[in-house]
């Protein structure tokens, strides 16, 4: 039987929102140079989809098809997007993809669909700049 088995490698979207502690904000912002635009790669309040990680992830894995002709092998595909203050999925590139398949285009299809509630930062919603590495290990 063949299974896929999809891990995130960062642990930013496994943890809940996370409050400033104090007043002192840790937002980052710069250019994003794929939309000339300013969006924050840090936030005090990051976002997170509607429904949990775990749900995405088991979305993920019903969905992706992987080609028949996938040799079994462990490997990563890299998908960024920008969560926007409405908690739409826009702008979603592929910064590392499996060569020969479209698995990069199947996720991001997937993610676009998802729902996030934005990131916050000194108590505004702004868009935020995601990065989502998965391995897909097929057995």
């Amino acid at each position: 039987m063949r299974y896929i088995l999809l891990l995130s490698l960062i642990s930013i979207f496994w943890t809940g929102p996370t409050l400033a502690q104090d007043s002192i904000s840790h937002c980052l912002s710069s250019v994003d140079t794929l939309t000339n635009r300013i969006v924050f790669k840090s936030v005090d309040i990051e976002p997170q989809v509607i429904g949990g990680m775990n749900k995405l992830f088991l979305k993920i894995w019903k969905t992706l098809k992987v080609p028949k002709h996938f040799t079994p092998t462990e490997s990563k595909i890299v998908i960024a997007f920008i969560v926007e203050t409405t908690g739409n999925v826009t702008d979603l590139r592929t910064i590392k993809k499996i060569e020969g398949t479209n698995l990069d285009e199947q996720l991001k299809g997937i993610i676009s669909t998802s729902k996030w509630n934005p990131g916050i930062c000194k108590g505004e919603k702004v868009p935020t700049l995601r990065v989502l590495p998965l391995i897909v290990d097929y057995k």
